[in-house]
């Protein structure tokens, strides 16, 4: 009986204390936006457009991304939108993207 004291007296101040740590909140993008970060971690300028069905560019070698949108935006490797690719849904983002990104088709 009493080890089972100790642990529900150990269970409630761990209760008390809260979590250990707090996780990271991630990157802020506006509703509605994609934005990319110059640096990786979402660090550094930002760029970001909402503006749909268009090859956006200016961007020069973001390393970050988060897609705020309402549809999948795609990155490119090259400011023409062309070259290697990858796609982010809705809601997903990418804190180190596989090469820089120059430009962005939303």
């Amino acid at each position: 009986m009493r080890a089972g004291v100790v642990a529900l007296t150990l269970a409630a101040v761990a209760a008390m204390a809260g979590p250990a740590s707090a996780e990271a909140a991630g990157p802020y993008c506006p509703r509605g936006m994609f934005c990319v970060w110059k640096g990786a971690d979402f660090t550094g300028r930002m760029y970001g457009s909402d503006q749909a069905q268009r090859c956006w560019s200016g961007i020069t070698a973001g390393m970050s991304m988060a897609n705020e949108m309402t549809h999948a935006v795609t990155a490119f490797e090259f400011s023409d939108c062309t070259g290697a690719n990858f796609t982010l849904e809705p809601g997903f983002d990418t804190a180190n993207a596989p090469f820089p990104i120059y430009s962005v088709r939303t």
